[in-house]
């Protein structure tokens, strides 16, 4: 996976509406197979005109024995050392070990755990994002994987930007609350006691740097800068 930059101009007037109605910038990655949860890659305060996001590209992948559910962290358990796409990583005995030719154009892991009463695990890509000088290591996605049984992760070099309130980095948001700007259809409200999130926007990250803008009078954001 390569590395990106994606630069979010906020001005001014934006910075103080975002900030007054107690919101975050959220970021979602885009898988492409959407499971029924989604994971907040990346959350921000926005704090000058010009945010700017590294997505780097080295990848991640973790297991544990959470059960998913939403609106809880996260947990990183185990955590691989970095992984490579076409590439199958088996997880047995609660560690990553080998790794095997796999399907190109995905990361994949095999559940080789074979304690008795552990039926599955919880899994997915980690990836590491640079923002204001420092360096995070969050989660892309998560997903139940059966004893014996592989799954294969599909990233897209796509992301959803939108705002929202009570949200973080790590945190499991049901997918189908997510709406795409250009839709009437209102968000739903879910178990969580109470947040207001906003209409996405789907960035293509095609160029070592993509910038957007937030636009005052949506309340969205919008391709290109100001």
């Amino acid at each position: 996976m390569n590395e990106y930059v994606l630069d979010i101009e906020i001005n001014a007037d934006g910075i103080n509406k975002i900030l007054n109605n107690h919101e975050k910038v959220v970021i979602v990655r885009s898988f492409d197979d959407e499971s029924p949860h989604a994971v907040v890659c990346f959350s921000l305060e926005p704090f000058g005109e010009k945010n700017q996001i590294t997505f780097c590209p080295t990848i991640y992948e973790y297991a544990s024995l959470q059960q998913i559910n939403d609106f809880e962290e996260v947990e990183f358990s185990v955590t691989s050392n970095e992984v490579f796409i076409g590439k199958t990583y088996i997880f047995k005995e609660n560690a990553f070990d080998a790794s095997i030719d796999g399907i190109p154009d995905k990361y994949g892991l095999d559940n080789q755990q074979q304690t008795t009463e552990i039926l599955s695990i919880s899994a997915g890509l980690v990836q590491e994002i640079k923002y204001s000088g420092t360096l995070f290591k969050t989660a892309l996605n998560i997903a139940t994987v059966p004893k014996n049984q592989t799954i294969f992760f599909s990233p897209l070099n796509k992301i959803k930007i939108f705002l929202a309130t009570n949200m973080k980095n790590g945190l499991i948001i049901p997918q189908n609350i997510l709406m795409p700007n250009q839709m009437n259809k209102s968000s739903k409200q879910n178990t969580m006691s109470s947040f207001i999130i906003g209409k996405y926007l789907e960035v293509a990250l095609d160029n070592d740097t993509t910038t957007i803008h937030y636009n005052n009078q949506t309340n969205v954001f919008s391709p290109g800068p100001y």
